[in-house]
């Protein structure tokens, strides 16, 4: 299954800016978020926000140097991981059951013009966050996932709205209003995350919450395998974890080949098809049946 990493770009006054590139990886039923800055910065703030009293917390200067680009990865089982940042990991719902708005992040931006400027040429797959033309001076953008019937940009000016099939949607939106910012960062770009998430620690095994992801994917309740990649290999996924990697045989509609299997977790394979001559085929061979046996 073919993976695709996607742009997100912002528009004001035909200018158009970088700001983050997504995945949605079939491999591991991880969705992973970039937001696009390049260079490094020598050194970095962190701090707290008081949202009821609307005060900054322990405002600290940390001096190291530090990449601008910032990275989110939110895994099926609902561990979501930030990267290069002072807050490393919450929990919120895992990506095959997502019943709640929630905003996992947040990005506060001096200005529009301090993005970097995006001057390739655009695709069908882009998607563009259009801002009006009269909109100055520092704005804010929250990054959300939802209920795929529950699509919260219907609700936002601005914005984008990333449907996966079966699964949940991500919103991209302008806020309306931005979180305070110290006035020694008035010119900086500030990344916020939430203190704690929708659970105190991962809410689900991640080889479950990987078998139900593919599940709710495909809409198949047993095992399931997927076309070879352009490398020739071949995805399994169990109907459910094995209490460890199984063994696996696999019969083919046609004789002559056999199994090479590149990796195994106790919830899939990888695997390649051989000829009889050990050489690798990339086409698609017919399979006829898979065992597993996973006694210890």
């Amino acid at each position: 299954m073919a993976e695709q990493r996607y742009r997100i770009l912002v528009s004001h006054r035909e200018v158009l800016y970088k700001f983050a590139t997504f995945l949605l990886s079939h491999s591991d039923g991880s969705f992973y978020f970039h937001l696009v800055r390049k260079g490094k910065s020598a050194s970095y703030w962190i701090y707290g926000l008081d949202l009821g009293a609307a005060a900054v917390e322990d405002l600290t200067e940390v001096e190291e140097a530090r990449r601008k680009g910032i990275d989110i990865s939110y895994h099926s089982s609902g561990l979501i991981h930030y990267k290069n940042t002072s807050n490393e990991k919450i929990a919120g719902e895992p990506l095959h059951h997502v019943t709640q708005h929630f905003c996992f992040a947040k990005y506060s931006i001096p200005a529009i013009y301090k993005l970097d400027v995006h001057q390739k040429a655009l695709t069908d797959s882009d998607f563009v966050i259009t801002l009006p033309p009269n909109l100055t001076g520092r704005i804010q953008f929250s990054v959300c996932v939802s209920p795929l019937h529950e699509p919260q940009i219907v609700r936002a000016e601005y914005g984008v709205n990333i449907l996966f099939p079966q699964l949940f949607s991500v919103n991209v939106v302008l806020d309306r209003e931005c979180l305070p910012v110290p006035k020694k960062l008035s010119e900086s770009f500030v990344f916020v995350t939430p203190r704690q998430g929708l659970f105190h620690s991962q809410p689900m095994n991640k080889d479950f919450a990987l078998t139900e992801f593919h599940k709710k994917l495909t809409g198949s309740k047993g095992i399931i395998v997927y076309a070879p990649n352009d490398k020739g290999l071949y995805r399994v996924v169990f109907s459910v974890p094995m209490r460890i990697p199984p063994k696996i045989d696999i019969e083919f509609m046609v004789s002559g080949f056999t199994v090479d299997i590149v990796e195994k977790t106790k919830a899939h394979a990888l695997f390649r098809v051989l000829n009889k001559h050990g050489h690798l085929v990339k086409d698609l061979i017919g399979i006829k049946g898979i065992e597993l046996n996973s006694e210890l």
